[in-house]
């Protein structure tokens, strides 16, 4: 879903070679369908796999560890939704509501993002918890992760910061591209396609997309390899590994609500995000896109 025309990627693919963003997403349509229905299979196949992993550790007698992170400890009080007092179920719809306004806010990009969840919080809160003491206790319950999650965001906008500023992203990036042989160049995108999951590890996304594809466009050019071409390559090969990277903010922030740690959720997802990408560009060459 991040191939979107109002997400990042595409968005800045189409400023650097210079063509409408909404044009050039409507022959990657296909592959975000195809994309969503593997992720699906792959989490299926993940769910199974990890039910047996549980049963194997039940039938030896070991004690499967539940790990709760800190947004979730709101609802500590009780299991039971019932007798949580903070749980509002008769309000489901009404959040619904004010979710999907956000979500439409945010799509339609009319407003800032950070201003359309101050405008859905400034409306839920006061909704679902009338009383000041009722909303002073939410609001203490979420501090900590939130307030994590904003020093976190801020150390990784300083260090890739620093790492633009100074020209090193670039530099990788043209240097990549450099010590690759000339006979790789008719296939040069498709290569960089291939490799854009763990480009991402390397790169911030400002950096692969302004930096890294613009060179790679030039020498594939050379080939005859057409600009769309190089750029639907690049995009499909990189576009899950943002939620991999080390240099997405919205990783951390996941991370974050998830209780989980950057290195452990690397390790466990990394093959599995590459694999994905890998398939998708292959698929985007039978298909013709590439």
């Amino acid at each position: 879903m991040n191939m979107l025309p109002w997400a990042g990627p595409l968005g800045r693919a189409a400023s650097v070679i210079g063509e409408d963003v909404t044009e050039l997403w409507y022959p990657l349509i296909p592959i975000q369908i195809i994309g969503v229905v593997l992720m699906f299979v792959l989490a299926i196949f993940l769910g199974f796999r990890e039910k047996k992993r549980i049963e194997k550790r039940a039938l030896h007698g070991e004690a499967a560890a539940t790990e709760v992170s800190s947004a979730g400890e709101i609802f500590e009080e009780s299991d039971s939704s019932e007798d949580n007092p903070y749980a509002r179920p008769k309000l489901i719809w009404i959040n619904a509501i004010i979710g999907i306004g956000v979500i439409a806010l945010l799509v339609s990009g009319a407003i800032p993002a950070g201003l359309a969840f101050m405008i859905g919080l400034s409306i839920a809160l006061p909704i679902n918890y009338p009383k000041t003491k009722d909303q002073s206790h939410i609001l203490s319950k979420h501090a900590p992760s939130a307030l994590t999650m904003a020093t976190i965001i801020l150390a990784a906008g300083s260090f890739l910061g620093i790492l633009s500023g100074s020209g090193m992203l670039e530099a990788i990036a043209e240097d990549g591209v450099a010590i690759m042989p000339e006979a790789v160049g008719p296939y040069l995108h498709i290569i960089v396609g291939v490799l854009g999951v763990p480009f991402d590890l390397l790169l911030s996304t400002d950096a692969y997309y302004f930096a890294l594809l613009p060179v790679v466009e030039q020498i594939a050019a050379g080939f005859g390899v057409s600009p769309l071409s190089t750029v639907y390559a690049m995009v499909i090969g990189n576009i899950v590994g943002t939620f991999v990277s080390p240099l997405a903010p919205a990783v951390w922030l996941a991370l974050g609500l998830s209780g989980l740690e950057m290195g452990k959720h690397i390790k466990y997802t990394f093959f599995w995000l590459w694999g994905l990408s890998i398939v998708l560009v292959i698929l985007a060459v039978i298909l013709g896109v590439v």
